[in-house]
């Protein structure tokens, strides 16, 4: 079993925390293998930003995505850049706020949630989109459990964020179990 995952978008919008939480509940609490890597822009926020992670039940020995098994894009940027860089049967999601898609272009499935609507809409507060978009990832992947991510934002977010941060979990997971088909 091995699954790679990119999550991309601009920085400021926490992917590559999303991507450590998702590679950490992944070896500490799911004993399974994984690596992350990030790569990101010069500027403080705004320019492109990437965090790639790969879950494996053996050993990681190469821990480079060519084709990406999913693919989040939380910017129009990252689409263009990422979008033909997946796996024939993969998963694309994109933030709908912030991508035009072409769904026909991609023979995989395909999602086009409302992750920043969602967390400025519901919860007040738009720095949570990256933790709505990481329960759709996880509930799609679905090796890492929703309590395994949350002991691990518990770990990696202040406390007084922690409320918030469940709630944007549980959202996104929602959002997988209503459309997982």
């Amino acid at each position: 079993m091995k699954h790679e995952i990119r999550l991309s978008g601009l920085g400021g919008q926490g992917l590559v925390l999303a991507g450590r939480i998702l590679g950490e509940a992944a070896t500490i609490h799911e004993n399974l293998y994984a690596v992350q890597k990030q790569s990101y822009g010069p500027e403080a926020r705004g320019g492109a930003s990437r965090s790639d992670v790969i879950i494996a039940d053996a050993e990681v020995d190469f821990p480079y995505i060519d084709e990406a098994d999913i693919l989040l894009t939380m910017s129009q940027e990252a689409y263009a850049k990422y979008a033909g860089r997946v796996r024939p049967e993969g998963i694309l999601i994109v933030d709908d706020l912030f991508v035009r898609a072409e769904p026909k272009k991609h023979p995989g499935r395909f999602f086009s949630l409302d992750f920043t609507r969602l967390a400025r809409n519901r919860l007040n507060n738009d720095i949570v989109a990256n933790i709505i978009a990481l329960g759709a990832v996880a509930g799609l992947l679905g090796v890492v459990s929703r309590d395994s991510l949350l002991k691990v934002i518990e770990k990696r977010v202040p406390s007084r964020f922690i409320d918030v941060n469940t709630e944007a979990l549980d959202l996104g997971f929602s959002l997988i179990g209503e459309d997982k088909g």
